[in-house]
């Protein structure tokens, strides 16, 4: 047994409908009975007509904006100041461990950096 396939709608019949409905010279029935359609399609494309009119007339820029407004705000949540400062407290952590394994040249003789309190307050403000 076959399966029945949804019938699907170009764009330009859902505007035809929609704009239609928007007018209301006839009812949503009357419309969806002459283009063999459900009421409620009628209904659901109607609504998105209305939601999406402010985007017609709106600008690039502001749409632009709003998209870069958003995607900010996502971002912010993501990366909130507590993974700031752990990835601050591992740098620091990983410079220290670097710093006190460096090893002096044949030749050279090792300094003594712990004991020099200018480098340990460099350190500290890293």
């Amino acid at each position: 047994m076959k399966k029945k396939q949804r019938k699907s709608y170009t764009a330009a019949f859902k505007v035809k409908i929609a704009l239609e409905a928007i007018k209301g010279q006839r009812t949503i029935n009357e419309i969806a009975t002459h283009y063999g359609v459900h009421p409620n399609m009628v209904t659901q494309w109607k609504k998105q007509a209305i939601e999406s009119l402010p985007d017609v007339f709106s600008t690039r820029r502001e749409r632009d904006a709003q998209g870069e407004e958003a995607l900010k705000a996502e971002l912010y949540q993501q990366i909130g100041p507590n993974t700031t400062n752990k990835y601050a407290t591992l740098d620091l952590e990983m410079k220290r461990k670097a710093l006190s394994k460096i090893k002096p040249l044949p030749g050279q003789r090792r300094v003594a950096w712990r004991k020099n309190r200018t480098i340990l307050d460099w350190l500290e403000s890293l």
